[in-house]
C-alpha cells in the first residue's frame, strides 16, 4: 500500500459523512475525537493517529483501509513493508503497518507489526462483527482482550472477536507479528 494521500482521505471522510447525513460535530462526538481535528482531516491537513484514523472509520461504520486506500487495486500486489510508513510508531521503535485489504465482500486488512520490549498498544474496541487473527512470528505477545490476558508465543497463532477493549504487549523482548483484521461484508 502507498502511503496515504491526505487529500483522498479528506475526501473519502467527507464523503462517507455526508452520504450519512452526520454534522462535522456528530462524528467528531462519535470518534471521541475534535470537531478540529475532523476539520483538519477533511481538509487534507495534519498527521493523524492510528487511533484518530480507527475512531472516524468505525464512527462512520468502515475500516481504516477504506479511509487510505483507493479501489482500484492492481492485478498483483507486491508489498515491501519498508516503503510503507508506519500508521502507528513510538520512540522506542515500535510500529504498525498496514500492508493492503484483500477485495471482495469478505475483506480483510493485513498488518505487520513489531513491538519493542515493554511496549504496550492497547486498542478502542472495533464495531460489532470485525475480528482478528494474529501469527507471532518472534518473540511472545502478551494479548489481552477484555479481562482475559493470553500468551503467544512466535509460530503460534491466536483469533478473536475485536468488538471490545484489547491489547498487544511485548514482555521481555521484541515482538513481531502479522495481524489480520476481517471486516464485516460489504
Amino acid at each position: 500500500m502507498a502511503p496515504a494521500n491526505p487529500t483522498h482521505v479528506g475526501e473519502t471522510v467527507r464523503a462517507h459523512r455526508s452520504r450519512r447525513g452526520v454534522s462535522l460535530a456528530q462524528l467528531a462526538s462519535a470518534a471521541g475525537v475534535s470537531k478540529a481535528a475532523v476539520v483538519a482531516l477533511e481538509a487534507g491537513r495534519g498527521n493523524p493517529t492510528l487511533s484518530t484514523l480507527a475512531g472516524i472509520a468505525d464512527a462512520l461504520g468502515i475500516s481504516v483501509s477504506d479511509l487510505l486506500e483507493s479501489r482500484d487495486p492492481p492485478t498483483i500486489l507486491v508489498v515491501d513493508p519498508a516503503t510503507i510508513e508506519p500508521l502507528w510508531h513510538d520512540d522506542a521503535g515500535s510500529w504498525a503497518r498496514l500492508l493492503f485489504t484483500t477485495a471482495g465482500p469478505a475483506r480483510a486488512e493485513v498488518w505487520s507489526w513489531t513491538l519493542t520490549a515493554g511496549v504496550n498498544y492497547a486498542s478502542q474496541p472495533h464495531s460489532d462483527g470485525i475480528s482478528e487473527s494474529i501469527v507471532v512470528t518472534a518473540g511472545t505477545l502478551r494479548l489481552t482482550v477484555g479481562e482475559q490476558t493470553v500468551d503467544v508465543g512466535a509460530g503460534c497463532a491466536v483469533t478473536f472477536g475485536a468488538g471490545e477493549f484489547h491489547a498487544y504487549e511485548s514482555t521481555d523482548h521484541d515482538v513481531s507479528f502479522m495481524m489480520t483484521v476481517h471486516l464485516r461484508p460489504l
